[in-house]
């Protein structure tokens, strides 16, 4: 594999973002939304990475190989002041990059960003409770499922559940 670069998504990437969300949507059943994408106009992305930039809470990671962007993380802080300590992870990889380690070392600068937050106290996230592989990385980053949510997706006339995982810093 050729060296992945992990970076802070810039205004730039918005464009390559917007591509990068209509592939993965198309690539799996684990994502909120398939292939009709995510739905988010090139303004709202521009919007949501300088956000990210902006909030001491927030970040948004781009992982590239040779310039192609193919994972993508998130974690977003809340601005309500009683659950400003938490923050929401949010992790893709594309499908043809899965089990090349992508998934570990986004989880890690994750992490370590949430960790130096100063108001991140707690990292939420939802995984679809089949999704035993990205269940077994988050829990290797100290997530423990706190519940199930039945019926968390809808997939033609199918539901799915989604197990909800935090991780107490």
């Amino acid at each position: 594999m050729n060296h992945l670069t992990i970076m802070q998504a810039e205004k730039e990437d918005a464009g390559a973002l917007l591509k990068y969300r209509d592939a993965i949507g198309a690539e799996s059943d684990n994502l909120t939304f398939g292939r009709e994408g995510s739905g988010m106009t090139l303004d709202a992305q521009k919007a949501f990475i300088q956000r990210a930039k902006e909030s001491g809470g927030s970040v948004m990671y781009v992982g590239k190989i040779n310039g192609e962007i193919v994972a993508l993380g998130s974690i977003t802080a809340y601005d309500k002041p009683r659950i400003f300590h938490r923050g929401e992870l949010g992790l893709t990889v594309r499908q043809s990059y899965w089990n090349r380690g992508i998934a570990t070392k986004m989880m890690q600068a994750l992490m370590a960003f949430a960790k130096e937050s100063v108001s991140c106290e707690i990292v939420e996230l939802e995984v679809r409770s089949d999704n035993k592989a990205a269940i077994h990385l988050y829990e290797k980053f100290g997530f423990r499922t706190i519940g199930v949510y039945e019926k968390f997706f809808k997939i033609g006339d199918q539901y799915a559940p989604a197990n909800l995982m935090n991780c107490y810093l």
